[in-house]
């Protein structure tokens, strides 16, 4: 016994090599092997010997056949510390046939689906992960969220699917800014403009997102004029927020309201000067004739970013404001 416990402390204190010695020199005078075995394939895992790990977890399944499924979800588990996750995903099937017995095999599940990105599955997952208590609240709430948010991002502006994957959305995570900015993208993306509009302004009334102010700005509905009148309206309660400006510009250009288009724009450039408002107004001034002040926002517009510029939504030829 007494190598078997000089191996535990070495296995304790991260010594891979002298452990391994050790819990194998004390399997002869050890009556219950099995945990010199499984430290031994730990050990070896961590020591990237990979190809006596198998032979160290067939030495403990011998050893002690009860504890089979604890044998194969230990190796999945190593598989998963090697992002090896089809390998786990296999490993873990017959310990998933009895989680009531297992339950920490939903924690490794977990793992293994969304190592390849299979969120489909995972949602699946998800009551049982939450009845079972594998997760904390708050990492049970930020898994959920990573689902749904991958889910949404993953549906290649498929309307129907997408539409489908928003009703599985759970209500209080719909008012979640980052899940209802990529729903709202995906819908302008899929030409739903009614729809993306209905979600922003719905969650516009839970509370201000600048983010989702600055989507309103994309939307081609049927009526531009009170698009352009609702956003107004938000400009009240917050007067300085760069976002608004900017969806107001870009509103203003679409209803062919130039002076007022530059005037929103030159706002949001005063409140908070970034490579996008400096492109707008580039683009803007191009268009009225003044080059010159146009590539001096164009100059700065590269000096604060090296990033591809975004799509702008100005046409090229303005005619004169009503």
């Amino acid at each position: 016994m007494r190598l078997s416990t000089r191996g535990l402390i070495s296995f304790t204190e991260g010594n891979w090599v002298e452990a391994r010695r050790q819990l194998l020199s004390g399997v002869q005078n050890n009556e219950a092997p099995l945990i010199n075995y499984l430290l031994a394939a730990q050990s070896s895992a961590k020591l990237h010997d990979t190809d006596k790990v198998p032979e160290y977890l067939h030495a403990a399944g011998e050893a002690e056949p009860t504890a089979a499924v604890a044998i194969e979800m230990m190796h999945a588990e190593m598989k998963l510390q090697a992002s090896e996750y089809k390998q786990a995903l296999a490993l873990l099937t017959q310990a998933k046939s009895n989680v009531p017995r297992h339950p920490y095999v939903l924690s490794l599940l977990s793992q293994a689906y969304q190592g390849l990105n299979d969120w489909d599955t995972l949602l699946e997952l998800l009551p049982q992960l939450r009845k079972h208590k594998q997760l904390s609240s708050e990492a049970f709430q930020r898994l959920e969220k990573q689902v749904h948010h991958n889910r949404l991002q993953r549906c290649n502006a498929d309307l129907d699917r997408l539409h489908a994957i928003w009703k599985k959305v759970p209500k209080p995570l719909q008012s979640d800014v980052g899940i209802a900015e990529i729903y709202v993208r995906n819908l302008i993306k899929c030409e739903d403009y009614d729809s993306a509009e209905r979600v922003i302004l719905h969650a516009l009334k839970q509370a201000w997102q600048p983010a989702l102010v600055r989507e309103y700005g994309y939307l081609k509905g049927q009526n531009a004029s009170r698009q352009l009148s609702q956003a107004e309206k938000w400009l009240k309660a917050h007067p300085d927020d760069p976002q608004l400006l900017l969806c107001l510009g870009r509103l203003s250009a679409r209803n062919q309201v130039w002076s007022k288009s530059r005037l929103y724009f030159e706002s949001s450039y005063r409140v908070e000067h970034s490579a996008e408002i400096c492109a707008e107004l580039g683009r803007l001034l191009t268009s009225l004739g003044e080059s010159e002040a146009a590539n001096a926002y164009f100059r700065e517009g590269l000096l604060l970013s090296e990033d591809e510029l975004p799509d702008l939504a100005l046409p090229l030829k303005i005619a004169t404001d009503a």
